[in-house]
């Protein structure tokens, strides 16, 4: 699989806007109105995770959803899905771009990852809300909900404290999109995998592909930060229907549209592969469409189903 540079990008752009091709505002319109329709039929709960499977049966691909102000803590079914990552024998793992410069001097102790990320969310079960506000997403890094923990209840504080010490500078205290490409590179016992690891584009190819959106008319960046509450829970109705009006409405945002079809316009699944793609959970609507369309089977994968990852082949 290529790597979407600019030229790369700019060269499959050609073609997907010559004068035989659909993509223009209002086809972006009638993906939309098809995505909405799809959502009803969608999901409410998971790991924003789906597997992809050629009709001919070779190899797969699985994609995951993330959010980038997310932390694993937050995450409803984090510790299902670590145990997939960790557990799946990938051959190749992808991220939207290259994340080894925000990696650089990270450690952490893969193998009581998901027994951490389990005690992380049984303590916010038990911390109350205070001050009228609502509960942090990392409490036990917030100082402030801390000192006012510590008035009320300080046998609780105490438990916040020492779980805060054991992540320290663990990988639950990374954005979710690193530290699940951290997670699918280790196996259980924390040995790194052998396995390719690369990136779908990069910064400047994602340049040029706005630009294009923009100048179809396409709305790129509306100002307000994207929702996460979605992506907590794996609520695949509500990112499917916001996904979908955005696109009726004439907004691409970060180009994600355009990014989608040049990503599987670049893929190349041979017999053997396990593919993982890591990628912003607002591609999922357009993406898994996509991939439809190509004549792949696309299945969502339930944290239930997550007892032995080898399960879900």
């Amino acid at each position: 699989m290529r790597v979407l540079t600019p030229l790369v990008a700019m060269a499959v752009v050609a073609a997907t806007l010559s004068p035989a091709s659909a993509y223009d505002r209002a086809s972006h319109a009638r993906r939309g109105q098809q995505i909405v329709q799809q959502a009803a039929a969608m999901p409410t709960r998971g790991m924003n995770l789906w597997k992809v499977t050629p009709l001919d049966g070779r190899g797969s691909l699985y994609v995951v959803g993330t959010h980038h102000g997310l932390r694993l803590g937050a995450m409803r079914y984090a510790v299902p899905l670590i145990r997939f990552l960790q557990g799946k024998r990938f051959t190749h793992v992808f991220t939207e771009i290259d994340p080894t410069a925000m990696l650089l001097g990270n450690s952490t102790d893969y193998a009581g990852l998901d027994t951490l990320v389990a005690d992380l969310q049984a303590l916010r079960g038990e911390l109350p809300a205070l001050n009228n506000a609502p509960l942090p997403d990392r409490p036990w890094a917030d100082a402030e909900y801390l000192a006012a923990l510590r008035n009320q209840d300080f046998s609780l504080y105490g438990k916040a404290i020492r779980l805060g010490r054991r992540v320290g500078a663990n990988i639950e205290a990374m954005a979710l999109d690193d530290a699940l490409y951290l997670i699918a590179r280790h196996d259980r016992r924390g040995a790194r995998k052998p396995l390719v690891a690369s990136f779908l584009e990069d910064d400047r190819a994602r340049d040029v592909l706005r630009r294009i959106d923009e100048y179809l008319g396409l709305v790129t960046d509306t100002g307000v930060p994207s929702g996460s509450d979605d992506v907590k829970v794996g609520n695949q109705r509500d990112i499917f229907t916001s996904a979908g009006t955005d696109m009726i409405n004439g907004i691409d945002l970060r180009a994600a549209e355009l990014r989608n079809y040049l990503w599987i316009s670049n893929l190349r699944v041979q017999s053997g592969d396990v593919q993982l793609w890591i990628v912003g959970a607002s591609h999922l609507p357009g993406l898994l469409t996509a991939f439809e369309e190509r004549g792949f089977h696309v299945t969502h994968i339930e944290p239930e189903s997550i007892i032995d990852p080898r399960e879900v082949d």
